[in-house]
């Protein structure tokens, strides 16, 4: 099993911002993480066809577990991971978490991932909003969405989460996010060609086919710096 705490963190207008670079370097202090994401905003070269730009968090941040009991002792009050999130939001930073499930999909002939670090663009996806039922939907979104995102051209990597119960005590708003996607390319470049591509206007029609849902669904691309970490 695979989970992923996902924090978000977004400044007031006139506060400093968080540096990924010693974000870096205090997260490499957080036991029981197998794979660590970063992620920062950057423009689309062309933007995306059919959807307008949504404004991102100042950093994402992604953490993987393979326990909920490392994960959870990870979210402990007097623990590195508070101490980074404590920091910050004494500075001006507001910060949420959510702990989820990570479902992976296997891409068709995806290049072997080299297991260092590696600089890469994504498209991260969260589904805010709420759901008619939300099993009826998130039913539909795996069997029917997943199957056209990884023939995208030139995808790396496709996951998909959802939603569990946790126990945190981390000062970070928790949302309840119901599902959230990621496509992952080597460059921008290359995710601004998947999105101009004619699987793009098919992902677009399976959207609009899915179960009732309303609010937002916003849809950030990212640079990203990932690794990967000894178990």
């Amino acid at each position: 099993m695979s989970l992923c705490l996902f924090l978000s963190v977004t400044t007031n207008h006139g506060v400093a911002g968080v540096d990924p670079v010693q974000l870096e370097r205090l997260l490499s202090e957080v036991s029981g993480v197998v794979r660590r994401a970063i992620h920062v905003p950057t423009p689309l070269i062309g933007g995306d066809p059919f959807l307008s730009a949504d404004e991102a968090p100042q950093c994402v941040i992604q953490l993987y577990f393979t326990k909920l009991d490392a994960l959870e002792s990870a979210m402990c009050a007097d623990g590195p991971l508070a101490s980074v999130i404590n920091a910050a939001a004494s500075a001006g930073c507001r910060w949420t978490q959510q702990a989820m499930l990570v479902r992976k999909f296997v891409v068709p002939h995806a290049s072997p991932v080299d297991p260092g670090c590696l600089a890469r663009a994504t498209y991260l996806v969260a589904y805010e909003g709420k759901a008619e039922d939300d099993e009826v939907w998130l039913a539909h979104y795996l069997r029917q969405h997943p199957p056209l995102m990884v023939k995208l051209p030139g995808i790396r990597e496709v996951e998909v989460y959802t939603r569990i119960d946790y126990c945190s005590d981390l000062l970070a708003e928790r949302v309840r996010t119901l599902q959230r996607n990621k496509v992952v390319f080597d460059s921008i470049a290359a995710l601004s060609d998947a999105l101009a591509s004619p699987l793009r206007e098919e992902l677009r029609k399976d959207f609009l086919s899915l179960p009732p849902f309303t609010g937002a669904s916003p849809h950030y691309p990212m640079q990203t710096l990932e690794q990967y970490l000894p178990g």
